[in-house]
């Protein structure tokens, strides 16, 4: 996926994410590897995205990227 799809993809559930899951999405946004690419706020979203992801895979919450997932299929 494009990173400006997955920038896009944050907006739109960005209101479903729980407080612990919008903290995972900052941190990662303010990060220094998010920083690299110019500051550019496409990509800074993106990776807070990828993290948010990872966070819930490695937290064994697969079910929660599925609605994630799909919230967005019922929003376009």
């Amino acid at each position: 996926m494009k990173y400006c799809c997955q920038a896009k993809l944050l907006e739109r559930v960005w209101e479903d994410l729980s407080e612990e899951e919008k903290g995972v999405v900052k941190r990662a946004m303010n990060s220094k590897s998010a920083k690299r690419y110019g500051n550019d706020p496409l990509y800074r979203k993106s990776t807070g995205f990828e993290a948010l992801i990872g966070y819930l895979y490695i937290s064994g919450r697969e079910r929660r990227i599925m609605d994630i997932l799909m919230t967005r299929v019922k929003r376009s």
